[in-house]
């Protein structure tokens, strides 16, 4: 120093580095260069500004730096608080880069493990505890981690001494950043390293009427392509509604590059119509909750994997006709007279279900193309298409088509 002061309890340098002796081991916990030192023995304090814009401040044992220019020692407290001199607000400002995305300003504390990655966080007002070397950063708007934003529920980041980040709760995870529309809530999370997470949490499914429903997300984590994915299981005592027309079992999947979540599971249909032992059809795919479209195979499938059906049939132990609508058929040389696959919907105008190819819904008055309908109103099936009349003549071939209407109330059928 061109400038010191020693005395019996206090002294002031106006250059020095500061080593602070580690309470565990033999080493150092705080390591700095070329600072303002005031440390006063009878007060159990000291007061440490940068000669520069900003020093480099190490803690070794929790494997972390940070480029800081203000911290006081709290001796009685076995404790340091860190932050910058030029910062009034405890919490730190956020601006957005080039990319379109926040970053927050203020002093930022950098992991220098290289299995985190430079996973770093910033903090105004940070303390470190070396008596049990722990690193705490307070009023932490938000980390980036991997594809997402990480909001610590209560604000706090603390290291442990072994350098790993503590687990964060009562969290929130918005993924990804760039088109932020999948959010996680009362989440748990582990942080791993900048582009490693793990994590449990809550999401919001919202159907075409505005209602809510969580759903419970039992596995958030990130894939190889660093981005969000996660699963979650909604069972039957969930009474989980994909929309007003559909429940759901089964198990719910986030892919954060994807705008809608993926559901594999069964779905059911609601209506008051007698219809042979339902079922839940058995299906995988994205859902938009506006315009709830399920994929339905030539043949279907239960979540059971038993067959299930949607159609017209012949009965074959007596003759008549009687209908199928994701159920089962009654015997099994029953045979189809009239059936349709491709997609599940429902349409609001007719208040009915419906079966049918996207070939069909772009062209609706193309006749050999199949079409199914179930009305919830009057319990009508509703069919066209091919038809089966189940007449095999031998050396003649016989090919239908036209539309087939059977009434469950009166179990009466019309084919034309």
């Amino acid at each position: 120093s061109e400038n010191f002061s020693y005395t019996a309890n206090v002294f002031d340098a106006d250059t020095a580095e500061f080593r602070l002796k580690s309470v565990n081991t033999d080493g150092y916990t705080l390591i700095t260069d070329n600072i303002d030192a005031h440390v006063d023995f009878e007060n159990l304090s000291g007061l440490f500004r940068t000669n520069e814009d900003f020093s480099l401040v190490e803690f070794p044992e929790n494997k972390y730096v940070s480029r800081l220019d203000l911290f006081r020692w709290d001796m009685d407290r076995t404790e340091l608080e860190m932050g910058s001199a030029s910062v009034t607000d405890t919490i730190a400002d956020i601006e957005t880069d080039e990319y379109g995305e926040e970053v927050m300003v203020g002093p930022r504390y950098i992991s220098i493990d290289r299995e985190q990655d430079s996973l770093s966080f910033v903090s105004n007002r940070a303390t470190y505890d070396y008596s049990r070397n722990i690193l705490r950063g307070s009023n932490v708007t938000f980390l980036k981690v991997a594809d997402a934003y990480i909001y610590p529920g209560d604000g706090e980041v603390v290291i442990d001494p072994d350098g790993m980040m503590e687990k964060l709760t009562e969290a929130s995870i918005v993924a990804n950043r760039e088109m932020k529309e999948h959010r996680f809530y009362n989440a748990t999370v582990q942080v791993q390293g900048q582009f490693s997470y793990t994590g449990t949490g809550y999401y919001d499914y919202v159907n075409e009427t505005g209602e809510t429903q969580s759903v419970y997300f039992h596995e958030i984590s990130v894939d190889d392509s660093i981005n969000t994915i996660a699963e979650g299981i909604i069972g039957k005592d969930q009474y989980f509604m994909l929309s007003p027309y559909f429940s759901f079992q089964g198990n719910v999947e986030l892919d954060a590059r994807k705008t809608f979540l993926t559901f594999n599971g069964g779905a059911g249909i609601i209506h008051d119509c007698e219809i042979n032992e339902e079922t839940y059809l058995k299906f995988k795919a994205e859902i938009d909750p506006a315009f709830v479209y399920i994929p339905i195979p030539e043949q279907p499938f239960d979540i059971d994997m038993n067959y299930t059906y949607a159609g017209l049939f012949l009965a074959g132990d007596s003759v008549h006709i009687y209908p199928a609508f994701l159920s089962r058929k009654r015997l099994p040389r029953d045979r189809y007279i009239i059936t349709s696959s491709g997609i599940l919907y429902y349409d609001r105008q007719s208040d009915e279900y419906r079966i049918s190819s996207r070939e069909k819904l772009r062209y609706p008055e193309r006749p050999l193309l199949r079409l199914l309908r179930l009305s919830r109103n009057d319990c009508v099936v509703y069919g066209e298409g091919r038809i089966s009349t189940g007449m095999r003549p031998g050396q003649v071939r016989i090919s239908s088509a036209g539309n087939a209407i059977h009434n469950m109330n009166t179990k009466e059928t019309e084919l034309n």
